[in-house]
């Protein structure tokens, strides 16, 4: 969706580019120019009506210049039907439509305080534009993102009511869907397609998680898909966010030609550093649509594809390991594959999610506490059993990733997401007797899933394995 305002493009273009820049900003800056929106919407709808002698008479009657006619007068001559009456217009209906209810606010002096929708949007014109020298705290409205919503939403009401009334088609979805905004990155303009509560929260503390789409320009002209993460940064230490932060410096820092392939270099939308957003947001660019790892997607997998890309993930770690860059939320979650068959390459596995990535240089606290807590309140067992707590308490994050990686094979190979250890295992013992692996792979799973830390092999030895394993097969 390119934005909520979709449907009023044709109709009001000018109002449209208002809302939709707002609408795309909003995550990124907060405060919006309602003000510039409001003055376009009643331009427009006065000129769809041919009823700009509306306001050259108003001037006259009242001795003032047409052009100095406040906003707020226009919007009363738009909305009132005795004043329209009294300056000769004929039809029933106000320009603009009354909206009921009141949107509650809060004041610069902590008061709630519910509003009608035009003097609501009329007040946070006001507030936004006087950001110095606010006196008045019992009318000026306290500016932040969840207000700047309702100021859109308030926008989406009023025009599905002009639509309506013009009788043209209104959209499906009548309410504002705050999840579906397009976000305004550094590069590029992310329009979303799906949203939702990523399965690893209880453990990234990530908020909300976005499938998106791009579109490139020049050489590599084309779209192109990301994975967007959100996180709200008043319910996240700072200190958690910045292992975020460190991995994508990290990986900036290296050429790219020195990053493994199938690793998706994270790319900021909204830093921590960015005092306008309640958000820190990161993204993660595809060049095919990704693919969350599931049951259904698995099992449409025949081994041969399934022990590819358990190869290059193991390709991918060891490089990691080798950078000195510690994943440390490898899961099933923290994969998705991309289907490059037209490209003659089959399917592809791409890590992601670096929420805990941990830096051999890094000298910062550790997040274990995050991670106790998390384990402790998830319900997913399928997330669960990847975590190795005794490995995290002595700082073992080579061997914590390795036990992951074993235990995400497993679900890989078995060709579903196993909702724990014990049916995993019972899954895996089919696998291994349709002999369709070697005896050698099911010894290594069981030394890379040992709860003995020093049992388990290091993602090198983990590759060479796998590419023998793989070779096998071509």
């Amino acid at each position: 969706m390119e934005s909520n305002f979709e449907f009023i493009k044709d109709t009001f273009p000018e109002t449209y580019r208002h809302l939709a820049e707002a609408e795309r900003n909003v995550r990124i800056s907060q405060v919006i120019d309602v003000r510039k929106a409001l003055e376009s919407l009643v331009k427009e709808r006065v000129g769809l009506a041919n009823a700009g002698w509306l306001f050259s008479k108003y001037a006259r009657i009242n001795n003032i210049k047409a052009p100095n006619i406040s906003l707020d007068n226009q919007l009363s001559i738009c909305l009132s039907k005795e004043l329209l009456g009294q300056l000769g217009w004929e039809d029933d209906v106000p320009l603009l439509p009354d909206i009921a209810g009141t949107t509650q606010c809060e004041l610069l002096n902590g008061k709630m305080k519910g509003l009608s929708a035009y003097k609501f949007l009329r007040r946070y014109g006001n507030s936004s534009s006087h950001i110095e020298g606010k006196k008045n705290l019992d009318v000026f409205i306290k500016i932040d993102y969840d207000i700047s919503i309702k100021a859109l939403a308030v926008f989406h009401r009023i025009f599905v009511k002009i639509i309506k009334n013009l009788k043209k088609e209104v959209p499906a979805f009548q309410d504002f869907n705050e999840e579906m905004m397009p976000i305004r990155g550094q590069e590029h303009l992310y329009y979303i397609d799906e949203a939702g509560v990523p399965t690893d929260a209880p453990m990234s503390k990530c908020q909300i998680e976005f499938n998106a789409h791009f579109k490139r320009s020049g050489s590599r002209a084309g779209v192109q898909y990301a994975l967007i993460r959100q996180y709200d940064k008043k319910d996240v230490d700072t200190t958690f966010l910045l292992r975020n932060v460190d991995t994508v410096q990290k990986t900036q820092d290296e050429l790219i030609d020195a990053l493994p392939p199938c690793m998706v270099r994270p790319v900021e939308i909204s830093t921590i550093e960015n005092q306008g957003s309640p958000f820190y947001i990161v993204a993660y660019h595809f060049q095919e649509k990704p693919h969350a790892l599931s049951n259904e997607l698995l099992q449409s997998l025949d081994m041969k594809s399934r022990l590819s890309i358990c190869m290059e993930l193991a390709q991918c770690m060891a490089e990691l390991h080798q950078m000195g860059i510690y994943h440390r939320l490898l899961s099933h979650a923290s994969v998705y594959v991309c289907d490059y068959r037209s490209r003659g390459k089959g399917w592809k596995p791409h890590l992601v999610k670096f929420d805990f990535a941990k830096l051999e240089q890094n000298q910062m606290g550790t997040v274990l506490p995050w991670v106790q807590e998390a384990k402790n309140n998830l319900e997913d067992e399928s997330i669960k059993k990847y975590i190795s707590l005794n490995d995290w308490k002595y700082d073992r994050w080579e061997k914590a990733d390795i036990y992951s990686l074993g235990i995400l094979f497993c679900d890989i190979l078995s060709g579903r997401i196993n909702k724990n250890r014990a049916q995993m295992e019972e899954a895996m013992g089919k696998v291994f007797a349709s002999r369709q692996l070697s005896d050698t792979v099911a010894d290594f799973l069981e030394r890379i899933i040992d709860d003995v830390a020093e049992s388990r092999p290091s993602a090198a030895e983990i590759q060479r394995v796998m590419e023998t394993e793989m070779s096998k097969w071509n």
